[in-house]
């Protein structure tokens, strides 16, 4: 019993550590989708008419794409330090720090400081370690003083704790993550593109898909694009395939009208009807719906097709990739391979009874 209730403590805080990077990246993605579309059409724009480049508007709408990336390291600080009951823009100070420019001219151990050393890594933690430390100096330090003195000491040791611990802990671990995860994209090209697009799909079933999206952050700020976006929205194509398969071959006229429902809305990206009325209830078309997407997955890797955005995928995805046409292919053969394994591997046909207690025992496991 002992051993289980250490499992389950150990599961509760990986479960709640999850939910806090969610919580920390959600609220950002409107500006991600909102600017890396307005950025994507720009680029599309100036495909067509390279001329444009030199147009006041175009110059002006490109800079209104790039601002948001331009500061992000402090929203993420001050999201991070509001999702962990601090003063969001403490936090945003803190992790502005981290970016500046300035790091480049202050020598330290005989080495320059690196501006922007551990990226979104760095800044999640100096916002988190800004919470920490204000929400713990306010209990010690008399109201008349805490408007000024809390501030400033919190500034002062998060600053502090920034040059000797935070950023060069989370420099190891951005450049350890990205690292593999490169390794595992450039050096096993299509296979790498196979398990990652295949195994996408549990992950957002079960919530931990949220952690990969500092990694994207990172690719997009770094690289100017993410190469891991595009395989992995490989799955919820996969899962349109598969719901179809159901379609055709189901005789419930509740599910056929769940699938019918939920159909357009997983083609443009939205895949939690699915997952949780369709797929995942039935179990093989879940099974089925990874295998589309690991093909899919497959395909972008092997043709490096990488996406300026996070937090849309399916056909809107389309609009903010560097290679529009092979990415839709890419998305046909999702389809096409979740349709194909859904029909091989079959399901049972449940009663409308059946089908609507599954859902409802899947739909409180997800609450």
């Amino acid at each position: 019993m002992n051993e289980e209730t250490e499992m389950q403590k150990r599961e509760s805080v990986l479960t709640r550590l999850l939910h806090s990077v969610g919580h920390i990246f959600m609220p950002l993605i409107p500006a991600f989708i909102g600017c890396g579309l307005l950025v994507s059409i720009i680029n599309i724009v100036l495909k067509i008419n390279p001329e444009l480049a030199g147009n006041t508007y175009v110059q002006y709408l490109q800079l209104a794409g790039g601002c948001f990336f331009a500061i992000l390291n402090g929203f993420v600080g001050l999201s991070s330090c509001r999702t962990f009951g601090g003063t969001p823009i403490l936090g945003s100070a803190t992790a502005a720090l981290l970016a500046s420019g300035g790091l480049a001219k202050i020598i330290f151990m005989g080495e320059p400081l690196v501006p922007g050393r551990g990226g979104i890594f760095a800044s999640m933690l100096a916002g988190a370690t800004t919470a920490f430390i204000e929400t713990r100096l306010r209990k010690h330090i008399p109201e008349a003083f805490n408007l000024f003195l809390t501030p400033l000491l919190t500034i002062t040791f998060v600053a502090l704790a920034s040059l000797f611990i935070l950023q060069p802990l989370a420099g190891y671990v951005a450049q350890s993550m990205s690292r593999n995860l490169m390794d595992l994209i450039i050096g096993s090209d299509m296979v790498s593109g196979f398990i990652l697009g295949g195994i996408f799909l549990p992950m957002v079933a079960t919530g931990v898909h949220h952690w990969l999206i500092p990694i994207h952050m990172d690719m997009m700020m770094f690289m100017g694009l993410s190469p891991l976006f595009p395989m992995l929205a490989m799955a919820g194509c996969g899962q349109v395939g598969a719901a179809f398969a159901v379609y055709l071959k189901s005789k419930n006229k509740y599910l056929r009208h769940v699938i019918l429902s939920s159909l357009p809305v997983g083609m443009l990206g939205v895949g939690e009807p699915l997952i949780y009325g369709v797929t995942l209830p039935l179990g093989r078309p879940f099974i089925g719906a990874c295998i589309g997407g690991a093909f899919g997955g497959a395909w972008q890797a092997h043709f490096d097709v990488g996406s300026y955005v996070i937090g849309i995928s399916g056909l809107p995805l389309a609009t903010s990739v560097n290679h529009v046409s092979l990415y839709l292919i890419g998305v046909l053969i999702a389809y096409a391979a979740g349709f194909l394994a859904t029909c091989l591997l079959g399901f049972e046909d449940p009663s409308d009874e059946a089908i609507q207690e599954i859902q409802k025992k899947m739909s409180a496991q997800n609450s």
